[in-house]
């Protein structure tokens, strides 16, 4: 049993010590930038990224009053100048961020808030 936890624990150093030497924030690419979206409204929300040009990108549904990480990964989610838009469901309102500059890596917390009328932005701290 002493051997087993002796183990256990020695395994668990190893791999927080291997954790912990990985290099980090070394050129962050389209795959680390990501959406925090906040719905504090009583309405299920469909997101979309805007891009100036071409056609909206479906990120993720995030449902009432939910928070949820949405990655913006692949070559299709545009980075750049872009507006974030959120349809909600069983209401014609379609409140939006305004445009704003999303570069790889970055991440950002949109908020939906109770009166379902508008996006908040704010840049997520890493």
């Amino acid at each position: 049993m002493q051997n087993t936890l002796r183990t256990l624990a020695l395994a668990l150093i190893a791999g927080t010590a291997a954790c912990a030497s990985a290099p980090r924030g070394q050129g962050a690419s389209a795959d680390d930038t990501a959406v925090v979206f906040v719905n504090r409204s009583v309405h299920q929300a469909d997101v979309y990224a805007l891009p100036r040009s071409g056609a909206r990108v479906r990120l993720g549904t995030v449902q009432a009053g939910r928070t949820d990480t949405l990655p913006l990964v692949g070559t299709t989610v545009p980075t750049g100048a872009v507006v974030i838009a959120a349809d909600l469901l069983a209401v014609s309102a379609t409140p939006t961020t305004g445009e704003l500059t999303l570069n790889p890596g970055d991440w950002i917390s949109v908020t939906l808030p109770s009166t379902a009328n508008i996006l908040n932005v704010l840049p997520v701290p890493r």
